[in-house]
Parts: structure tokens; C-alpha cells; sequence
């Protein structure tokens, strides 16, 4: 499972289950000499602890009734000790929303319009797509049963959707296979038929609650 998110604590996390998406980096000093991913969302545990060194994460003053650091990016939250309950919901919020942090803050989703668009044939949509993507090769690409199609051009951090219904009614059933049908559009092992929706259905019992998985899976089924 690739991780999209860290949590950095030196004292127990508690009633915590561990989440299969979150880097656990247990602290038993200062913390230093963690090989931390900084560009993935971080989590801090423990005020007095952490409460020195969170300034080096921002450019403004920290204070201790402001726990967002950077937006989408770095939060602090309180130890077991230092306060029970706004430890253990606080823990709970950040890996709730750690998707969001991760994936909404750095790829932007594109619905394809193909009637704005005049996409009608299989160069105009080729030629359209390039356009956008400088030529770049497409990194992956993923298909939800007969419904959707995600294209992710990871280069210029966006996802383009086609939905099959919309493209269907235009006449232009053959839109998806278009971009999984050319060589030069992805790499074939990042192409993903997910036939009976049983590839989203796992990841969704990992990601339960995140309402965007679907368009934002073909970036975890890239990797």
C-alpha cells in the first residue's frame, strides 16, 4: 500500500487502530534522524514535545490553539497525556482527512466535456489530450466497471475523466478505448479494467468514508 500521510509521535498512540495508508514514525528522541516524507501530510503528536521544533514547518508563529501548521500539509495534536479526548479524535480527524490533504491538494480533476470540447472523432480527442499534456505520456489509466474512466497525466498532476454514459449518448462509445487502445498513451501495466468494481471495493474498505476515492484511485493504482 503506497502511504499518503505520516503521523510522528513519541508517546503511545492511543485507541488508535493503525491505518495501512499512514507512515508510523515512533520518536524516541528529538526526531531528527526520521527519514520522514515531508510532502506527504504530516502529523505531529504532542505539544510539549513537538512545540520547539514545529516553527522550523512554518513561517508564522505556532500557537497552541491553532493545531493547522500548513494547509493540507502539517498539523500538530496533543498527546494522551497532555489531552485525552482531543488526542484520540484529533488522531481520528487527521487520518479522515488525510486523503483529502493528499490528493485534492495536488491533482486537479477534469470531467471531459465532449460536446464543449468538439471532441467527435478518435484524432480530435487524441489531439485534444495532447494539447493539455504537451505530448507527455499518460501515467495511468483506470476504468470503473462500464461507468468511468480515469486518465492521470502525473507529470502535470491532473486526472481526466470520461464518463461513458455522457460519451455513449453523443455517439462516441468508443471514447475510453481510444486512450487504453493506444500504445503510446500509457504503459500497459498501468492500465486497470476494473471489470466487477472488486479493485475499488478493496481499496474503499482501506479509504471508508472518502467520497472522492473513484477518480483518485488510479493515482495509488499507478504507483
Amino acid at each position: 500500500m503506497n502511504k499518503i500521510g505520516n503521523i510522528i509521535f513519541k508517546e503511545q498512540l492511543v485507541n488508535h487502530k493503525l491505518i495501512d495508508y499512514i507512515n508510523y514514525f515512533d520518536c524516541k528522541n528529538d526526531g531528527n534522524d526520521l527519514n520522514v516524507d515531508f510532502n506527504l501530510p504530516t502529523l505531529f503528536v504532542g505539544w510539549n514535545h513537538w512545540k520547539s521544533s514545529l516553527s522550523e514547518h512554518s513561517n508564522k508563529p505556532i500557537s497552541i490553539l491553532e493545531k493547522e501548521i500548513i494547509p493540507n500539509s502539517k498539523y500538530w495534536e496533543f498527546s494522551f497525556n497532555e489531552q485525552k479526548s482531543q488526542h484520540i479524535s484529533g488522531i481520528d480527524m487527521f487520518v479522515r482527512n488525510a486523503p483529502i490533504y493528499y490528493f485534492e491538494s495536488n491533482y486537479e480533476y477534469v470531467l471531459i466535456d465532449p460536446v464543449k470540447e468538439k471532441l467527435f472523432d478518435k484524432f480530435n480527442i487524441l489531439n485534444w489530450y495532447k494539447s493539455r499534456t504537451g505530448d507527455i505520456k499518460t501515467d495511468g489509466i483506470y476504468t470503473y466497471k462500464n461507468d468511468m474512466t480515469y486518465i492521470l497525466c502525473d507529470y502535470h498532476k491532473k486526472i481526466y475523466g470520461i464518463d461513458h454514459n455522457t460519451w455513449d449518448f453523443f455517439g462516441m462509445e468508443n471514447a475510453a478505448k481510444t486512450f487504453i487502445g493506444t500504445s503510446d498513451t500509457s504503459p500497459a501495466h498501468n492500465i486497470v479494467h476494473d471489470i466487477e468494481g472488486d479493485t475499488f471495493a478493496k481499496f474503499n474498505e482501506i479509504f471508508g468514508g472518502y467520497t472522492n476515492l473513484k477518480r483518485y484511485l488510479v493515482v495509488l493504482l499507478s504507483k
